[in-house]
Protein backbone atom coordinates (compact mmCIF):
# COMPACT_ATOMS: atom_id res chain seq x y z
CA UNK A 1 0.00 0.00 0.00
CA UNK A 2 3.08 2.47 0.30
CA UNK A 3 3.41 2.40 -3.85
CA UNK A 4 7.07 2.74 -4.05
CA UNK A 5 7.03 2.30 -7.56
CA UNK A 6 4.89 6.05 -7.54
CA UNK A 7 7.95 7.08 -5.57
CA UNK A 8 10.51 5.76 -8.63
CA UNK A 9 8.46 7.18 -11.00
CA UNK A 10 8.16 10.73 -9.88
CA UNK A 11 11.71 10.50 -10.04
CA UNK A 12 11.87 9.51 -13.24
CA UNK A 13 10.25 12.48 -13.84
CA UNK A 14 12.66 14.56 -12.03
CA UNK A 15 15.64 13.23 -14.22
CA UNK A 16 13.39 13.86 -17.26
CA UNK A 17 13.30 17.24 -16.57
CA UNK A 18 16.95 17.95 -15.71
CA UNK A 19 16.94 17.81 -11.83
CA UNK A 20 19.64 16.20 -9.90
CA UNK A 21 18.07 12.95 -8.00
CA UNK A 22 18.74 10.45 -5.69
CA UNK A 23 16.04 8.53 -4.31
CA UNK A 24 17.43 5.44 -0.98
CA UNK A 25 13.79 3.07 -0.53
CA UNK A 26 13.68 2.02 3.20
CA UNK A 27 11.72 -0.99 4.57
CA UNK A 28 11.81 -4.56 3.06
CA UNK A 29 8.52 -5.66 1.63
CA UNK A 30 6.93 -8.39 -1.11
CA UNK A 31 8.06 -5.82 -3.71
CA UNK A 32 11.11 -5.68 -3.41
CA UNK A 33 12.38 -8.08 -6.49
CA UNK A 34 10.01 -6.37 -8.69
CA UNK A 35 11.07 -2.78 -7.94
CA UNK A 36 14.83 -4.09 -7.98
CA UNK A 37 13.75 -5.19 -11.83
CA UNK A 38 11.80 -1.98 -12.65
CA UNK A 39 15.22 -0.38 -11.11
CA UNK A 40 17.49 -2.49 -13.35
CA UNK A 41 15.63 -2.68 -16.42
CA UNK A 42 15.23 1.40 -16.52
CA UNK A 43 18.73 1.85 -15.39
CA UNK A 44 17.90 3.56 -12.55
CA UNK A 45 20.26 1.73 -10.61
CA UNK A 46 23.19 5.10 -9.64
CA UNK A 47 20.24 6.80 -8.52
CA UNK A 48 17.44 4.67 -6.83
CA UNK A 49 18.55 2.08 -3.98
CA UNK A 50 16.84 -0.31 -2.24
CA UNK A 51 17.96 0.38 1.38
CA UNK A 52 15.91 -2.20 3.76
CA UNK A 53 15.57 -1.87 7.08
CA UNK A 54 16.96 0.11 9.13
CA UNK A 55 16.80 1.85 12.83
CA UNK A 56 15.21 4.53 13.85
CA UNK A 57 18.18 6.04 15.08
CA UNK A 58 19.74 5.69 11.74
CA UNK A 59 16.51 6.89 10.18
CA UNK A 60 16.28 10.11 12.13
CA UNK A 61 20.02 10.76 10.21
CA UNK A 62 18.66 10.13 6.39
CA UNK A 63 15.70 12.59 7.72
CA UNK A 64 18.00 15.33 8.62
CA UNK A 65 20.45 14.81 5.22
CA UNK A 66 17.33 14.77 2.91
CA UNK A 67 15.27 17.46 1.22
CA UNK A 68 12.03 15.43 0.55
CA UNK A 69 9.79 12.02 1.93
CA UNK A 70 7.72 10.63 -1.00
CA UNK A 71 4.85 8.69 0.56
CA UNK A 72 2.49 8.10 -2.27
CA UNK A 73 0.32 5.60 0.20
CA UNK A 74 -3.13 4.00 -0.92
CA UNK A 75 -4.17 4.63 3.00
CA UNK A 76 -2.82 5.40 5.96
CA UNK A 77 -3.72 5.85 9.52
CA UNK A 78 -1.21 7.89 11.65
CA UNK A 79 1.36 8.19 8.89
CA UNK A 80 4.63 8.47 11.72
CA UNK A 81 6.91 8.24 8.35
CA UNK A 82 5.42 11.96 7.42
CA UNK A 83 5.42 13.32 11.05
CA UNK A 84 9.20 12.06 11.87
CA UNK A 85 10.28 13.54 8.37
CA UNK A 86 8.89 16.69 9.12
CA UNK A 87 10.02 16.42 12.71
CA UNK A 88 13.54 17.18 10.98
CA UNK A 89 12.65 19.38 8.18
CA UNK A 90 12.55 16.78 5.29
CA UNK A 91 9.43 17.61 2.98
CA UNK A 92 6.98 15.61 2.66
CA UNK A 93 5.41 14.75 -0.60
CA UNK A 94 2.14 12.79 -0.06
CA UNK A 95 -0.99 11.15 -1.17
CA UNK A 96 -4.18 13.25 0.49
CA UNK A 97 -5.04 9.69 2.11
CA UNK A 98 -6.32 10.28 6.01
CA UNK A 99 -5.14 13.03 8.24
CA UNK A 100 -2.09 13.60 5.68
CA UNK A 101 -4.08 16.87 4.14
CA UNK A 102 -4.26 18.11 7.87
CA UNK A 103 -0.78 17.35 8.93
CA UNK A 104 0.38 19.33 5.97
CA UNK A 105 -2.22 21.87 6.55
CA UNK A 106 -3.20 21.28 2.89
CA UNK A 107 -0.10 22.30 1.15
CA UNK A 108 1.28 24.91 3.59
CA UNK A 109 3.75 22.38 4.91
CA UNK A 110 4.28 19.69 2.16
CA UNK A 111 3.33 18.99 -0.79
CA UNK A 112 0.24 17.36 -1.36
CA UNK A 113 -0.24 14.71 -4.42
CA UNK A 114 -4.15 15.09 -4.83
CA UNK A 115 -6.96 15.10 -7.41
CA UNK A 116 -5.54 11.55 -9.01
CA UNK A 117 -6.08 8.64 -6.63
CA UNK A 118 -8.04 6.56 -9.77
CA UNK A 119 -5.18 8.18 -12.00
CA UNK A 120 -2.15 6.67 -9.73
CA UNK A 121 -3.78 3.32 -9.26
CA UNK A 122 -3.77 2.89 -12.49
CA UNK A 123 0.02 4.10 -13.01
CA UNK A 124 0.45 1.46 -10.39
CA UNK A 125 -1.33 -1.49 -12.08
CA UNK A 126 0.38 -0.99 -15.72
CA UNK A 127 3.95 -0.69 -14.80
CA UNK A 128 6.10 1.13 -17.30
CA UNK A 129 2.98 2.10 -19.94
CA UNK A 130 1.01 4.85 -18.07
CA UNK A 131 -2.14 6.78 -20.32
CA UNK A 132 -2.46 10.02 -20.97
CA UNK A 133 -4.50 10.72 -17.85
CA UNK A 134 -1.38 9.29 -15.93
CA UNK A 135 1.03 10.81 -17.39
CA UNK A 136 -0.61 14.75 -17.27
CA UNK A 137 -1.21 13.92 -13.39
CA UNK A 138 2.60 12.53 -12.96
CA UNK A 139 3.77 16.08 -15.13
CA UNK A 140 1.52 18.11 -12.32
CA UNK A 141 3.18 16.07 -9.13
CA UNK A 142 6.62 15.95 -10.80
CA UNK A 143 5.72 19.96 -11.20
CA UNK A 144 5.26 20.93 -7.77
CA UNK A 145 7.88 19.87 -6.53
CA UNK A 146 10.27 21.45 -9.62
CA UNK A 147 8.11 24.57 -8.82
CA UNK A 148 9.17 24.31 -4.84
CA UNK A 149 13.24 23.21 -6.13
CA UNK A 150 12.97 26.78 -7.86
CA UNK A 151 12.00 28.73 -4.86
CA UNK A 152 14.68 28.21 -2.17
CA UNK A 153 12.71 31.08 -0.20
CA UNK A 154 9.22 28.71 -0.01
CA UNK A 155 11.05 25.44 0.77
CA UNK A 156 13.40 26.88 3.64
CA UNK A 157 9.74 28.01 5.11
CA UNK A 158 7.95 24.75 4.19
CA UNK A 159 10.52 22.98 5.92
CA UNK A 160 10.51 25.16 9.09
CA UNK A 161 6.62 24.96 9.19
CA UNK A 162 6.67 21.35 9.05
CA UNK A 163 9.60 21.12 11.71
CA UNK A 164 7.45 23.71 14.28
CA UNK A 165 4.43 21.59 13.55
CA UNK A 166 5.39 18.23 14.08
CA UNK A 167 8.08 19.02 17.64
CA UNK A 168 4.69 20.13 18.99
CA UNK A 169 3.81 16.11 18.87
CA UNK A 170 6.66 14.53 21.17
CA UNK A 171 6.84 11.76 23.81
CA UNK A 172 7.43 14.16 26.36
CA UNK A 173 4.99 16.29 26.09
CA UNK A 174 2.49 13.16 25.53
CA UNK A 175 3.55 11.92 28.43
CA UNK A 176 3.43 15.32 30.48
CA UNK A 177 -0.28 15.52 29.34
CA UNK A 178 -1.11 11.94 30.17
CA UNK A 179 0.38 12.99 33.97
CA UNK A 180 -2.22 16.07 33.77
CA UNK A 181 -5.16 13.52 32.82
CA UNK A 182 -4.71 11.26 35.66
Amino acid sequence: GKRPLIAIKIIEGLMGKGIPVKLEIYGSGVMKNELQEYISTKNLDPFVKLEGNFKLDELNEVYKASHFLILASQSEGWPKAVAEAMFFGCIPVATGVSCVPWMLNYGERGILLTDGEKRVMRIENRGTEIGSDEKEWMEESVGKIIELIQDPEEMKRMSLAGQEWSQQYTLEKFESKIKKLL
